[in-house]
């Protein structure tokens, strides 16, 4: 089964059918670009506007929305959210992969070259949390990697 971005279809009389509690806005904006310029704004409700509508072969439409800062799937009746659920996740995953990759490619990302390199040092410098943040996996923060423990003799 195939799905895509269709920011125009019919979403009325969707219901929420699953929800998404490992997915961000960040992850969904770098995954699928910007949300739908449709999406239902009621802040008092907790809905912020963060919508993004997909159709798959069959016709079925699903939205991706957040309530309240959680992501959830809606759709109507009938439709197999679960294997939509299952490709959603799936993209995501791959296109963090694939950004990571990317980021770490790069020449000294994580700052070995800038800081101590033997396993003795107390600290070995790095910026994977901020790599983490740019890829969608949340908000840019310092990671510090320790050395490993010594074997007690």
């Amino acid at each position: 089964m195939t799905y895509r971005l269709d920011p125009n279809a019919d979403t009325n009389e969707i219901s929420l059918r699953t929800g998404l509690p490992t997915v961000t806005a960040e992850a969904m904006r770098l995954c699928f670009g910007k949300e739908s310029p449709n999406g239902y704004f009621e802040p008092e409700r907790g809905y912020d506007g963060l919508d993004w509508i997909f159709v798959n072969d069959d016709g079925h439409v699903f939205k991706v929305y957040a309530r309240y800062g959680a992501f959830r799937i809606g759709a109507r009746d009938g439709a197999d959210c679960e294997a939509f659920a299952k490709w959603l996740l799936e993209r995501l995953r791959l296109d963090f992969v694939r950004r990571l990759r990317e980021r770490l490619s790069e020449p000294d990302r994580l700052g070995v070259l800038d800081g101590p390199r033997s396993p003795k040092s107390p600290q070995f410098p790095g910026t994977i949390g901020n790599v983490c943040g740019e890829i969608g996996l949340g908000e840019p923060r310092p990671c510090v990697l320790q050395p490993p423990e010594e074997e007690s003799k």
